[in-house]
């Protein structure tokens, strides 16, 4: 059977204040929730089976999810190895990243709201399939 494997996790030392220590916990109680949450494969059944535009959108999802474990777990690797410049760059990856995926919240909710599939359906397309490739995209 296939798993992923366990993210890292942040570990408190005298870099910052005993007051972060709960902090610390509430990140990896975070980080543990985030990883619970990712799909090994999605399958085109049920409501997927019907339509494309959910497997896109559920596809883009997941690949973001993906990341934002991985740059955190790079994060806490870093962090953890008392690398502060490498913690602090993983970081600065990981916001970017978690501002997609909220601007990707903001723009499902609302398309979904004006009954856009157009839009949603290049959303998906676009989180998917893009590329900077000048061949592919010739």
């Amino acid at each position: 059977m296939q798993t992923l494997k366990e993210p890292r996790r942040f570990v408190w030392d005298e870099r910052l204040p005993e007051k972060d220590k709960c902090l610390i916990d509430q990140i990896n109680a975070s980080l543990a929730r985030l990883n619970e949450m990712r799909a090994l494969e999605i399958n085109v059944s049920g409501p997927l089976a019907r339509s494309k535009l959910a497997w896109k959108l559920l596809s883009y999802y997941h690949a973001l999810l993906h990341r934002v474990i991985a740059l955190i777990d790079g994060t806490a690797v870093a962090w953890n190895s008392n690398c502060t410049l490498s913690a602090m760059l993983s970081a600065r990856a990981f916001m970017e990243t978690f501002a997609v995926m909220d601007r990707l919240e903001d723009r499902v909710t609302l398309y979904l709201a004006a009954e856009n599939l157009g839009a949603l359906d290049s959303l998906g397309q676009n989180g998917v399939f893009a590329t900077r490739d000048e061949e592919l995209l010739k």
